[in-house]
């Protein structure tokens, strides 16, 4: 891995954001992977930038993810009255 893109990691980690090396490894190649298809022809001065575009996203999408999970927690124990679970019955069409 390259020297600006630790620098960008340990950015992350001292400002208390877990970031893990499989992680980074894996936003890497992610990163690799798209300029490929975006055809970017100076890759170089380009991937620190996207970079740290992708961890930014890498953090938002868990945030959303752990707030589906939470959503759907809530609906699971709501629907579950005295430790016997309901379900919802949709109409019945013809």
């Amino acid at each position: 891995m390259r020297t600006e893109l630790k620098e960008i990691i340990e950015e992350y980690r001292k400002g208390g954001l877990p970031l893990s090396d499989e992680e980074t490894e894996n936003i890497e190649k992610f990163c690799y992977r798209k300029m490929e298809m975006a055809k970017v022809e100076n890759r170089e001065e380009y991937l620190p930038l996207l970079f740290k575009d992708m961890v930014k996203e890498h953090f938002v999408r868990m945030a959303v993810n752990a707030t589906t999970m939470l959503r759907m927690m809530e609906r699971e124990a709501e629907s579950n009255v005295h430790g016997v679970q309901t379900i919802t019955l949709s109409p019945k069409v013809s």
